[in-house]
């Protein structure tokens, strides 16, 4: 009887890489904050939010190389809007998620260029602006701060390196390292790879692809425009174009959930979530819960074959701490030789998160008679970025005419490949 509750372990109706880029087909965008933030007078671009999504930081221009930056502070139903005094003009700049700190770049009439970092002193002012010290960040541009500080940047090729993503580790002096090349999946050779947007366990990146030299396909580098990577066991895949979207180069996610994104000299908005991208937390979360409703539906629409399909193709199914399945053809042949007839399924999502031991630590957990096998427990290596799931199964199926429910709890680890949450690892 418990075997019919794997079931319970399924996020349903994941399709791959069509799937992704046609769920994006119909995205709808709007104005953000119109005669508020954007307005018709000047251009905006360079936004950039604080983690608590009440500050903004932005440039409004008519000269490109001349951006004023602007500051909107949030109030309780609207923006309060006005210059950033600390700085005159910038190219682009970033204001980092805490918002002590602002990193920008610089152009002068010479045509060099220089990137600084502002930070606020200890009575709440901003100090003078210091240079980033280095030849590589002479060429350094459109900043994004991961959340414990780690510096991302565009870096043009003038001084002989790679151009595209690099990173920037904080010191323990308070000063950043010398810039690291991100990944050659991220930048392909030859390509413009720049904006980098990171989330917040930087597993994941939307970046902007531009500037594909005459002689190169798209299909060696990728359609202009954005581009999500995910990083798996420490290595970025090469990415999926972000489609329905039109070609922007700067972009940003608010902490609701939406993205703004700069076109036609203003900011837009969409929800991220059209998109069948997740960079929040809360955004893969409510992602997975979808997949869990979609689960109900095929089962009681017996389709099995879907629910086989939701699995990654390494991944594996665990009874009581026994591996029962594993792979792609196993998976299948695991569900779809399942014997009653399907009836109807009802799955409870008790927990996600991205610390197991927070599932253990909960009252429901320890209240549990006979438990599934802990994720440390079973022999198998998990990718990195993932989110643990705790729950429960009320599996209804008829035999031989009479209908019976089982009932069992079940963790799920979920990884997410080809944009989309996928089960690596099921346990019941």
């Amino acid at each position: 009887m418990i075997y019919l509750i794997r079931y319970v372990l399924i996020g349903l109706l994941v399709v791959a890489s069509n799937g992704f880029a046609q769920a994006q087909d119909s995205i709808k965008y709007n104005i953000f904050e119109p005669g508020l933030i954007s307005i018709d007078s000047f251009a905006e671009g360079s936004p950039s939010i604080t983690a608590d999504g009440r500050t903004l930081l932005f440039t409004r221009f008519k000269s490109y190389g001349k951006q004023f930056p602007y500051i909107a502070r949030r109030t309780a139903d609207s923006w309060e809007v006005g210059r950033f005094q600390p700085l005159d003009t910038v190219y682009n700049l970033a204001i980092s998620p805490d918002g002590q700190q602002v990193f920008y770049k610089k152009r002068f009439e010479d045509g060099s260029a220089q990137a600084y970092r502002l930070q606020r002193s200890a009575n709440g002012n901003w100090a003078e602006p210091q240079e980033l010290p280095g030849p590589l960040f002479k060429n350094a541009g459109y900043f994004r701060v991961a959340q414990d500080g780690t510096l991302y940047m565009y870096i043009n090729s003038a001084a002989g390196n790679p151009r595209g993503i690099y990173y920037a580790e904080p010191q323990p002096d308070g000063s950043y390292g010398q810039p690291q090349w991100l990944s050659d999946a991220v930048s392909p050779y030859g390509s413009t790879t720049y904006t980098p947007i990171v989330s917040a366990d930087e597993t994941r990146l939307i970046v902007n692809r531009a500037g594909i030299p005459p002689g190169q396909t798209e299909e060696q580098l990728g359609e202009k425009g954005l581009h999500y990577h995910q990083q798996y066991n420490g290595q970025w895949d090469s990415g999926t174009r972000i489609t329905g979207i039109p070609y922007t180069y700067y972009a940003e996610i608010l902490p609701d959930g939406r993205m703004i994104f700069v076109h036609d000299g203003d900011l837009y908005e969409i929800d991220l979530a059209s998109t069948n991208i997740a960079m929040t937390p809360e955004g893969r979360k409510a992602r997975i819960l979808a997949e869990l409703d979609s689960m109900e539906q095929a089962y009681a629409n017996k389709d099995l074959e879907r629910v086989a399909e939701s699995y990654a193709p390494r991944g594996r199914i665990f009874a009581g701490g026994e591996e029962v399945a594993r792979a792609s053809y196993g998976i299948r042949k695991y569900w779809t030789e399942f014997g009653p007839e399907p009836v109807r399924w009802k799955l409870s999502s008790y927990m996600i998160t991205e610390d197991p031991q927070e599932i253990y630590r909960s009252g429901r957990w320890q209240a549990l008679g006979r438990k599934p096998a802990k994720f440390e427990d079973l022999d198998d290596a998990f990718f990195e970025g993932g989110l643990y799931q705790f729950g429960q199964s009320e599996l209804t199926y008829r035999r031989d005419g009479v209908e019976q429910t089982d009932t069992v709890p079940f963790l799920i680890y979920w990884a997410e490949l080809w944009g989309a949450p996928r089960i690596w690892i099921d346990s019941y």
